[in-house]
């Protein structure tokens, strides 16, 4: 018996070194928002993309050809054979519990690496697809622009990367998609974006601004491809929309740890095991409550207006601004035998100035602090996995 388990050990070293472990993604901090005195420096600023359509890399097991089902099955039956030398004749004898134990364990790891191709292929094709391109330099610059357009005292203007820029324009954000990336580790598969906002000074064509922005989310292969790829759908639209949101941020919306908040008791929604985090209703149009606390003194409290968002599990279906008190009605039927998921954050009115505080999240954000990976994108996109969460009941009202 021990002899056995030192060959069957043996076997699945051998077989297992075939599959090239991923690499763990980087980790990723959180950077500084960029200096007041640099932002107010320029008036007008030219958004456009700065590079083509992103990159596909493939990590881990994709850097070479994966073995099939059948070829694993064939590539461990023929572990099953012990070399020796007769007369000077290479001979190949058979070991017939070798050869079983080989066959199926060379099977299984065929299958998975079947199943990882599969997904890579199915993947690359629809990054490719001519009809979409939602990942591209193009559509990401064309969001931030949208979200820093109505930024106080600034004019901006989006052009694309053929169009002349204008003679009186002050600085240039280049916005880019730089990559896609996909590492995979056993049955899980990791899924990163990166890209990167750059801003030029134009009269010394000086970048004086510069950082790289990660949005990645995790889950097995087959709940990848669970539904037609609805858990890659889901990542592509999000993951748009968070590197987005987080240039926009980092750069014009300074974004600062000033106030905390937290879901609060509604008449509408039931708690699940007293969890204000997550709930159900029979409403369809809900009352959705939150506590705001600030956490800075000079604060006055009359300068604070809350923003809300609601999000089903592929697109925001509403929101709202400027809302000065701390409750609100969705003012839409919400569809029932569905989950939703929602946040709102503080915006502070000083002056001229308009200040942002952080969105609404469960742990104080720990579980985005690494680009947005969440724990399983099947079961929320990392953009939206610690914010509140009701669904409404089929039989709602």
């Amino acid at each position: 018996m021990h002899v056995n388990r030192l060959i069957t050990t043996a076997l699945l070293a051998t077989l297992l070194a075939e599959v090239v472990s991923a690499q763990g993604t980087p980790g990723f901090e959180l950077q500084e928002p960029m200096s007041p005195e640099l932002r107010a420096e320029f008036g007008f600023v030219v958004v456009r993309p700065g590079g083509a359509v992103a990159s596909e890399h493939l990590t881990g097991t994709y850097n070479k050809d994966s073995l099939t089902m059948a070829e694993g099955v064939a590539k461990g039956g023929g572990l099953g054979r012990v070399g020796t030398d007769i007369g000077g004749i290479p001979v190949s004898m058979p070991v017939p519990i070798l050869g079983e134990l080989g066959m199926i364990v060379g099977g299984l790891i065929g299958a998975q690496q079947e199943a990882m191709q599969d997904f890579r292929d199915r993947l690359a094709r629809d990054l490719v697809d001519a009809g979409g391109k939602p990942m591209s330099s193009e559509s990401l610059a064309d969001d931030v622009f949208w979200l820093i357009r109505g930024v106080p005292s600034l004019k901006t203007r989006l052009l694309l990367a053929e169009q002349p820029i204008p003679s009186n324009t002050e600085a240039v954000l280049f916005v880019s998609v730089d990559s896609i990336q996909i590492s995979v580790k056993e049955s899980d598969a990791v899924i990163m974006t990166t890209a990167t906002a750059t801003l030029m000074r134009s009269s010394d064509s000086r970048h004086v601004f510069e950082q790289q922005f990660v949005y990645e989310d995790r889950d097995t292969l087959e709940n990848w491809t669970r539904d037609d790829d609805a858990a890659w759908h889901s990542y592509a639209a999000y993951a748009r929309h968070y590197l987005a949101r987080e240039i926009a941020a980092r750069l014009y919306e300074r974004v600062g740890p000033w106030s905390s908040l937290t879901p609060a008791k509604s008449r509408d929604i039931k708690p699940i095991k007293k969890n204000l985090w997550a709930g159900t209703t029979k409403v369809a149009m809900p009352e959705l409550v939150w506590n705001a606390e600030v956490l800075d003194p000079t604060v006055p409290a009359t300068a604070v207006t809350y923003d809300i968002e609601i999000y089903d599990p592929l697109q925001m279906v509403y929101a709202e601004r400027g809302l000065q008190a701390t409750s609100y009605r969705v003012p839409i039927e919400l569809d029932g035998c569905q989950t939703y998921r929602w946040s709102v954050r503080p915006v502070l009115h000083y002056g001229n100035e308009v200040r942002y505080g952080e969105w609404m999240r469960a742990d104080d954000g720990k579980a985005t602090q690494r680009g947005g990976i969440g724990q399983r994108a099947s079961e929320a996109t990392a953009y939206l996995y610690d914010f509140p969460s009701f669904s409404v009941k089929c039989g709602r009202r």
